[in-house]
C-alpha cells in the first residue's frame, strides 16, 4: 500500500510562537504583574488583571480571590477572553461552603509594598473561635499570601514560577 502526506497542511515549530518559546534551549522565566488600576473588591470577591511582563502582547489573565464563609480563600487565574471554553471542575468545594463571607473585610492598598491587603476575621468551624485572617496580593511580581493569626499558611507563586 502507498500513503501520501501533504506537508503543506501542517505547521512547523518555527511557525508558532508557543512552540518557539517553549522549545528554546534556555529557560525564559516570565514574570506576571497586577495591571495598574485593574483591581477591585466587592462583596467578598477581589478581582484584578494579570499581565505577563516578559511578553506584554500576550492576552491578560483574570485573577479572582473569593473569601468563603469559613474564612478560607479560593483563588483562580484564568484567561480573561479564552479562545475555547476551559474545563472547570465544579464539585471541588461542598456547596454549603461556597457562600461568601458576610463579615466586614478591610481592603487597603499597601503603597510601601506595592500590594493589596484583605484583612478579616472568620470562624473556621462552628466550635472554634474567630481568628484573624489576611490575604496579601503583591502586584509585582505577582504573589498571593494567606495568613492566619499572623502566620503564613499559603504562598501562591512564591518563587515567581508561574508560566
Amino acid at each position: 500500500s502507498v500513503s501520501a502526506v501533504d506537508r503543506s497542511k501542517f505547521r512547523t515549530c518555527q511557525q508558532t510562537g508557543f512552540c518557539r518559546r517553549n522549545r528554546a534551549d534556555v529557560f525564559q522565566p516570565q514574570t506576571f504583574a497586577v495591571v495598574r488600576d485593574s483591581s477591585r473588591y466587592a462583596d467578598g470577591v477581589f478581582e484584578a488583571s494579570l499581565q505577563n511582563t516578559k511578553f506584554p502582547l500576550q492576552p491578560s489573565f483574570g485573577l479572582k480571590v473569593s473569601i468563603l464563609n469559613n474564612g478560607v480563600i479560593r483563588f483562580s487565574v484564568r484567561e480573561k477572553y479564552p479562545t475555547y471554553p476551559r474545563y472547570d471542575v465544579r464539585d471541588v468545594v461542598l456547596p454549603e461552603s461556597l457562600n461568601l463571607l458576610q463579615n466586614p473585610v478591610k481592603y487597603e492598598y499597601l503603597a510601601d509594598r506595592n500590594a493589596t491587603a484583605l484583612s478579616y476575621s472568620a470562624q473556621p468551624s462552628p466550635s472554634s473561635p474567630a481568628v484573624a485572617m489576611e490575604v496579601v496580593i503583591n502586584h509585582f511580581p505577582f504573589k498571593i499570601t494567606y495568613s492566619v493569626d499572623g502566620k503564613q499558611v499559603l504562598v501562591g507563586n512564591e518563587r515567581d514560577l508561574m508560566q
